[in-house]
């Protein structure tokens, strides 16, 4: 029975040994379209033997019927891309045969290896200063969004449109390809976005899709930040507050509640109390989207 070796670094043709596998993890089939705008399906199955675990692709959906958790199965065929990854195209063999004992540990290596459950929510700032390719879920509100753009990949027209998302660390662009570029989205709303990658451009932080993207909108969190506010506008029942910063949005508070939290008990109290303190009125906030739930002021 062949071995690959631990240290393969991969080959441009496929193996015609035998690898013989027990399979730890199968994935949910997966949709998709390639850069040449051809849709199609891909598993991804997490394999061991007795010496190490693997992560196995398999592009050609006749063969995924073979794969069951619990079960082994041989290989022919199949390429090697190297750092444990195994590509199964239509011209490779895949056999069930019988059941085969591994180790614990690596079975469960074998699971994390391909393991696309959504990562934990990370800051966006986190995200922007990750390692490049790795999985990620992000949050915040979108502050622009640009039109669909059609772009060649390979000569094949490829959809694009991008977004930038803001939460209270920082922003940042997000591309997203093909067919979640035509997602309803504009500015103001917010998006939890899962299996994101950092793929930085002119030296800039940037995120791109994955096949496993998941995007949906969501309430907009509450958040608590530090802001220095320079102007104001009082309305009948609100406070328009210009935080400090280009860019940065209005936010508004209800007046009442800032009446209470600067003592002041009338509008003339209130206007001559923010005329003393902006352009420097500083305050911690707990914003929710636009509004100012809670404001506490800074000494």
């Amino acid at each position: 029975m062949y071995q690959m070796p631990s240290t393969s670094k991969g080959q441009a043709g496929p193996y015609s040994k035998s690898l013989r596998l027990a399979v730890c993890h199968i994935n949910p089939v997966v949709e998709y379209t390639n850069q040449k705008g051809e849709a199609g399906r891909m598993l991804v199955v997490g394999l061991a033997d007795q010496q190490k675990a693997w992560k196995a692709t398999c592009y050609d959906s006749t063969k995924f019927q073979h794969f069951s958790v619990g079960s082994a199965v041989l290989l022919r065929n199949f390429i090697d891309k190297g750092e444990d990854n195994i590509v199964l195209t239509k011209f490779s063999k895949v056999f069930r045969t019988g059941q085969m004992e591994v180790p614990q540990n690596l079975a469960e290596e074998a699971t994390k290896l391909v393991d696309n459950r959504a990562p934990d929510v990370v800051p966006i700032k986190a995200a922007g200063s990750s390692p490049e390719g790795k999985r990620l879920t992000i949050q915040g509100r979108v502050t622009q969004a640009s039109m669909r753009e059609s772009v060649k990949i390979k000569n094949v027209p490829t959809a694009i449109r991008h977004l930038v998302l803001q939460d209270a660390s920082a922003s940042i662009k997000v591309s997203l390809w093909r067919e979640h570029a035509e997602a309803a989205i504009h500015p103001g709303v917010y998006l939890h976005i899962s299996n994101v990658i950092n793929r930085p451009y002119r030296g800039m932080p940037q995120l791109s899709t994955t096949c496993f993207l998941e995007l949906q909108k969501t309430e907009a969190p509450e958040e608590t930040v530090m802001k220095t506010f320079i102007a104001y506008e009082l309305q009948e029942e609100n406070v328009i507050l210009i935080p400090d910063g280009d860019g940065d949005e209005e936010l508004i508070m209800q007046k009442s509640v800032l009446l209470n939290n600067t003592d002041s008990a009338t509008n003339d109290e209130l206007m001559k109390k923010l005329d003393n303190l902006c352009p420097e009125l500083k305050a911690e906030c707990i914003i929710k989207g636009t509004d100012i739930v809670k404001l506490k002021l800074m000494s």
